[in-house]
């Protein structure tokens, strides 16, 4: 704006020629600091788009930067470049905003009494409600060929213009399981067999608060750290002796049993 004369930011000229109310106007453009305004978005990662003369924040490298753009300028830099002089005006259909997780859970449970499993489901507390994160990371799937790609600031859509803000970090361990065992999905769910359970990716440190069956967390632990089926010493009451074959079927069905796990014994 040159006093009450709008002039559009590109093609960069010396001067522009403007009619208002019947009157036209030659105004001298100041290109530097034009130039330094425009900086003030570009640097941003905002871009130009000159048909529609208007800058844009699109998909590029993808849609996680493009969302984490406008987020990181809506909380960082609109009231920093108002407070510089900027007049700044948000149109009330611009919808988009941005929540944060008070905690993550993961809900467990086992079913089935003859060959159990175990139900695995993630949520978000947000606001003191319960967002289920199987439906909002599915897009991750689609977008990414590994955790390794996910940046490290993640926007994910929760409905229409509302995204959960959180880092990837906080959430990896639920990243790589879910990468995983994806195909185990049954609605917001994953039905894991005890055989699979070693690919639930589990984290120490991490502040994910885990309820529920805790024997699924132990069951992973064990398949983690297993370093090959042990030697038991059969029951004091067993009064035969066992050859080697015999006692390695013995030790194969500890481990069945230790683990949770089928099988049939055969000779």
């Amino acid at each position: 704006m040159y006093a009450d004369y709008e002039v559009n930011a590109y093609p960069l000229r010396e001067s522009e020629r403007i009619t208002k109310e019947g009157k036209m106007v030659k105004v001298w453009r100041d290109n530097e600091e034009e130039e330094a305004y425009r900086s003030s978005i570009e640097v941003l990662g905002f871009e130009f788009e000159q048909t529609m003369q208007t800058y844009m924040s699109f998909a590029n490298p993808n849609a996680q930067v493009a969302i984490e753009r406008w987020r990181n300028f809506m909380e960082n830099h609109i009231e920093p470049l108002r407070a510089s002089g900027w007049d700044i005006e948000i149109d009330e259909n611009f919808n988009i905003s941005f929540e944060y997780a008070d905690a993550v859970v993961v809900d467990s449970s086992e079913e089935g009494d003859i060959n159990p499993w175990f139900e695995l489901s993630f949520f978000v507390e947000v606001g003191g409600r319960s967002v289920a994160l199987m439906p909002i990371v599915a897009s991750l799937l689609e977008e990414y060929d590994s955790i390794e790609e996910i940046p490290e600031k993640l926007n994910l859509q929760m409905e229409e213009g509302k995204f959960l803000h959180i880092e990837s970090k906080d959430i990896k361990p639920i990243l790589q399981t879910i990468f995983e065992l994806f195909d185990k999905k049954e609605g917001d769910t994953l039905v894991i067999q005890p055989y699979d359970a070693h690919l639930i990716a589990l984290d120490e440190d991490s502040p994910i608060i885990w309820k529920g069956a805790k024997e699924i967390k132990a069951l992973a632990l064990k398949l983690k750290n297993f370093k090959g089926i042990e030697s038991i010493t059969p029951a004091p009451t067993l009064t035969a002796t066992l050859r080697d074959y015999q006692l390695f079927g013995l030790d194969w069905l500890h481990f069945l049993h230790t683990f949770r796990f089928s099988g049939i014994l055969s000779r």
